[in-house]
Parts: C-alpha cells; sequence; structure tokens
C-alpha cells in the first residue's frame, strides 16, 4: 500500500508543478497583453479624435470613390504610422510568445507521460 500512495504523491506533485507552470505561462504573457491592449486604446483614440476628413474630400477636394481622406499633421502621421508598426510587431511577439510556451508546457507533458510509462 506506501508504493501506491508514493506514486499517487509523485503523480499529484507532478500535476501540480504543470499547474504552476501554466500559471506561470499566462503570468509571462500579462505585460504584452496588457501594452497590445495601451497599444490599441491609443489608436482608437487616435482615430476618434484626430482623423480628420471623410468620403466627401478634404479642402473642396472631389471625393475618391471608396477611399476616405484624412488631413494629418507630419507629427500626426509619424504617431499613426509608428504605431502601426509597434502594434503589428507586438502582436507577432505575443503570437510567437504564445505558441512557444505551449509548445513548451506540450513537450514536459509529453516528457512526464513518457517517464511515467517507464
Amino acid at each position: 500500500m506506501p508504493m501506491v500512495r508514493e506514486r499517487e504523491s509523485c503523480a499529484s506533485r507532478r500535476q501540480s508543478e504543470r499547474d504552476q507552470a501554466i500559471v506561470q505561462a499566462f503570468r509571462d504573457l500579462e505585460g504584452d497583453v496588457c501594452n497590445l491592449k495601451s497599444m490599441s486604446v491609443i489608436l482608437e483614440t487616435f482615430a476618434e479624435e484626430a482623423i480628420r476628413g471623410d468620403s466627401w474630400g478634404i479642402c473642396g477636394t472631389k471625393p475618391i470613390e471608396g477611399y476616405r481622406l484624412c488631413l494629418l499633421t507630419e507629427d500626426e502621421f509619424q504617431a499613426v504610422h509608428f504605431a502601426v508598426l509597434k502594434l503589428g510587431s507586438m502582436i507577432r511577439d505575443l503570437h510567437k510568445s504564445y505558441f512557444k510556451a505551449f509548445d513548451a508546457a506540450r513537450d514536459e507533458a509529453t516528457q512526464e507521460a513518457s517517464d511515467a510509462a517507464a
């Protein structure tokens, strides 16, 4: 009977360690997720407040079918350009981090299963 309890205890410890690893993996991604949320708020605010123009054109110019014209200062353009490029980079980095953590957890679980079967 003690051998059965010892195996159950080891299995329980492995499960607990795996659960802790999963929790830590999510915590490690928390900063990236918060940064993406902040960046989206910045871009949404800019889109709502700073982008001027509509499908009727700007300053008496003839509208172009299917397009919206926007009038931006050089600083606004540079800010939007930077934000869009940075957001794309942040999303790709989060995607890579997420799947790296997922693959590591999967590999660890596979290794544990192999060890337990041996």
